[in-house]
């Protein structure tokens, strides 16, 4: 299978996820020159075009761009580490 991933690095979140199979790889390279040069003003866009045997493999090798739930306590402790570190750089 091929993927065809648009991501917004700036919000963190895949935009949309196209997939082709092996036998439809012009149609994928097309389908990232589009996105490619539709978005290519905006800086903060990734188009990328991954081969993987399966969506599974590609969650497991490309995990960034998949949403990924976090828990409470996950939370807290991402917040902490901010704080901690706005606090060092105010110092």
């Amino acid at each position: 299978m091929l993927y065809v991933i648009h991501y917004d690095r700036q919000k963190a979140k895949t935009i949309d996820i196209f997939r082709f199979e092996n036998y439809q790889r012009a149609f994928a390279y097309q389908k990232r020159q589009e996105l490619e040069i539709a978005y290519n003003t905006l800086g903060n866009r990734e188009i990328v075009l991954i081969e993987a045997n399966d969506e599974s493999q590609l969650r497991k090798t490309h995990a960034k761009y998949f949403d990924t739930q976090l828990t409470e306590g996950e939370l807290l402790f991402a917040g902490l580490i901010a704080a901690a570190g706005l606090a060092f750089l105010i110092k």
